[in-house]
């Protein structure tokens, strides 16, 4: 359960009919009835940063049925992200 949401795993197929997960990581509430979340498909470092009232969001995980990240894909997120950010992964000198 996230935030009161199931999360279940999502199959979608991609153009050549292979099948894509789709991921979910929620980063926050805003102003108590916003959910802030990052959302992808087949890769989770490759993600949309989106804002919806909770009853959207609920809506959004029943019809794309995404899977939550482990803690192990939040740290890859995490690290590509600083990778992005300071130009290698980690170093934030660059």
């Amino acid at each position: 359960m996230q935030g009161g949401v199931q999360v279940k795993k999502a199959v979608v197929l991609d153009r050549q009919g292979a099948s894509q997960v789709c991921y979910v990581r929620v980063t926050g509430v805003r102003d108590e009835q916003f959910v802030e979340f990052e959302f992808a498909v087949g890769d989770p470092t490759l993600y949309i940063e989106l804002v919806l009232p909770f009853d959207q969001f609920a809506r959004f995980c029943d019809r794309h049925q995404p899977e939550k990240l482990t803690a192990e894909q939040e740290a890859m997120v995490d690290y590509d992200r600083l990778k992005w950010r300071y130009g290698e992964p980690g170093n934030k000198d660059s």
